[in-house]
C-alpha cells in the first residue's frame, strides 16, 4: 500500500517506508485497513521471527479512498532485548 498527501495511491501489502538521511534512515510500515470492518490492527516487531513486541505506539492515520484507511507505524530503534527491529508484522482481529 502506498498513501501520500492523505490519499492512497495504491492498494496492496504492507510497506515499508524509509525517511531521513542515508546516514541515519528511519523505517515505518505502512498498512491498510477496510474502513468499517470492526477489526483491529496490531504492528509487532521482531529481531529474529521468534520472539514478537507490540507496538508502543498507535497507528497513524495517513491517508484513505472509499474503501481502505492507511495507517502508519514507526519501527522503534530497539526492541526490549536491546536489539534492532528487523521484521514487522500487522495480526488483525476482531474489536
Amino acid at each position: 500500500i502506498s498513501a501520500a498527501a492523505g490519499s492512497i495511491g495504491q492498494r496492496g501489502l504492507p510497506a515499508l517506508m524509509q525517511t531521513g538521511t542515508a546516514a541515519s534512515p528511519r523505517f515505518s510500515v505502512v498498512f491498510g485497513c477496510r474502513k468499517e470492518s470492526g477489526v483491529s490492527c496490531l504492528v509487532e516487531f521482531s529481531a529474529d521471527l521468534n520472539r514478537w513486541e507490540p507496538s508502543l505506539v498507535e497507528p497513524a492515520h495517513v491517508g484513505e479512498d472509499a474503501l481502505i484507511q492507511a495507517f502508519s507505524v514507526p519501527f522503534p530503534t530497539v526492541l526490549s532485548d536491546a536489539r534492532p527491529p528487523r521484521f514487522c508484522r500487522v495480526r488483525v482481529a476482531d474489536r
